[in-house]
């Protein structure tokens, strides 16, 4: 019997040792054994993985090199046996990936991985996203702890394709993550991010955000800040299973000149904000704004932008534009744009509207006596379309005795010129006409045919009675004759003006 198990014992060490022989000192062996290797890791790893060499000749000592989805390169050299590592590894690519994404990266990084199978601690630095990255970690069977990742001066646009996201702000970005705890279906953590755009459609801008992950619960702070705004988030929180998301804001902009290239229009002056926003879809922002008076309140979703007005000041709203309408007066009305045909519709009520001087009073006095200033409307609207750089509309103020209505209103602001016809019947004048030329210095087209007769009824009514020139107009040949009287002094009228 002892014969017989040293006999199939010696046996076993002869089949092993040729085995062994094999796969170690024949090129054939080498390459069945790497085949075995390159299946295995491959399966652990979830990478497509090609063990290239593998030297076991002084185990416990080994070396091993491995090409990592045809692109990168591994290599490990140190100390391993059946229940812990001491090794060092480097790695080495001209691309990374993610699930998004392929891109060309030169990445260069080394460490080393120690510690028993159930505990390795794994630690490396290097070079990656065209910036420097530092990064530690434990790894268990089931989990990864106490994560620290520090990545300085990396290309933004490539760690925002990697991760799915669009990269508004470009620049070196900096990024610190901690986490202490990641399993499968849970991880707790803090993601910081900081990024420089020097040239943000000709703004220099910076951005800062912290993101605190618990679970499925995230909460959230960012700023975006530069010369010419501020922008503040804060209490954000975000339902990464449901993906909802909401936040309150504040903007402070003290400049709107200098954010044309944003906005699309060379708006003036400054402007305050602050509201909430929120992710159920799609973006909602709404919110309020105290920069004009009374109260403003907006709410922007689905590419639509919604302005609500409330006893809000109209020449505060009339100096953010270049060449403003001279009138002040309470506003109560809303105002849209759709970001995607980019047209503005304005409608709206002017209560208690007054004119402000300008040169278009000025003119209008000089040529007919009517002195806008001294009125004051409290039954007004306007309703204007905007669409590239030119409003068109109409425009309506009046009390209970006067009246200025201007219609067919197109105001260029590229060229900036102005076309417009008016009626006005105020202050014992009554005439039409047309506004034209240039915003800074525009014309009057008076019809003086209309002037005349207006002036030749007053004086009639004031000679014989309002109630008697109505008896004469009415008899044969009675309006005629004012006719024809009126065209006469109205063509004669014509050559001065």
């Amino acid at each position: 019997m002892l014969l017989t198990i040293a006999r199939y014992t010696i046996f076993g060490l002869i089949v092993f040792s040729i085995i062994l022989f094999y796969l170690i000192f024949t090129p054939l062996g080498h390459q069945n054994l790497y085949h075995t290797l390159s299946y295995i890791v491959s399966q652990k790893s979830d990478l497509n993985v090609t063990v290239k060499s593998v030297n076991i000749l002084h185990y416990p000592h080994i070396t091993a090199e491995m090409n990592i989805n045809k692109k990168a390169k591994f290599n490990l050299d140190g100390y391993f046996s059946l229940d812990k590592i001491n090794m060092i590894y480097t790695l080495s690519s001209q691309c990374i990936s993610s699930e998004m994404c392929k891109i060309d990266d030169d990445i260069d990084i080394g460490g080393t991985i120690q510690g028993k199978y159930g505990q390795l601690k794994i630690e490396g630095e290097g070079k990656a996203l065209d910036g420097y990255v530092v990064y530690s970690a434990i790894k268990f069977p089931d989990k990864v702890e106490d994560i620290n990742l520090s990545m300085r001066e990396v290309n933004s646009s490539k760690l925002f394709t990697l991760s799915g996201q669009k990269n508004l702000i470009k620049g070196k970005a900096n990024v610190d993550i901690f986490f202490s705890l990641m399993e499968e279906k849970y991880r707790r953590g803090v993601i910081t991010y900081t990024v420089q755009d020097n040239n943000f459609s000709g703004i220099p801008l910076n951005l800062s955000t912290t993101i605190t992950i618990d679970g499925s619960q995230q909460t959230f702070v960012s700023q975006v800040s530069s010369p010419y705004l501020q922008l503040d988030v804060v209490e954000g929180k975000y339902n990464q299973e449901e993906k909802k998301a909401t936040a309150n804001y504040t903007l402070e902009v003290n400049d709107l000149s200098r954010l044309e290239a944003i906005l699309g229009y060379k708006y003036l002056g400054t402007l305050s904000l602050r509201g909430k926003l929120s992710y159920d879809k799609y973006l909602k922002i709404s919110g309020f704004s105290k920069t004009f008076g009374g109260k403003t309140s907006f709410v922007f979703q689905k590419d639509t932008l919604k302005i609500f007005f409330k006893k809000s000041s109209f020449s505060h709203l009339m100096k953010l534009f270049d060449s403003p309408l001279p009138i002040e007066a309470q506003t109560k009305g809303e105002l849209s744009y759709h970001f995607i045909t980019k047209i503005l519709l304005v409608n709206s009520e002017l209560k208690d509207a007054t004119f402000l001087p300008s040169r278009m009073v000025d003119i209008l006095y000089q040529k007919s006596g009517v002195d806008l200033l001294k009125e004051e409307f409290d039954n007004s609207t306007l309703n204007l379309r905007y669409y590239n750089d030119v409003f068109q509309g109409t425009f309506k103020i009046a009390n209970a005795q006067s009246h200025l209505y201007l219609s067919n209103i197109k105001v260029d602001t590229h060229y900036d010129n102005i076309n417009a016809y008016f009626d006005l019947d105020m202050q014992r004048q009554a005439f039409s006409g047309k506004i034209y030329g240039t915003l800074d210095n525009p014309k009057l087209n008076l019809n003086m045919q209309k002037l005349v007769q207006y002036q030749m009824e007053k004086q009639l009514d004031a000679m014989v009675g309002k109630g008697s020139r109505k008896i004469m107009e009415s008899m044969p040949m009675g309006g005629v004759a004012k006719e024809v009287t009126t065209e006469v002094a109205a063509s004669f009228m014509g050559m001065f003006f």
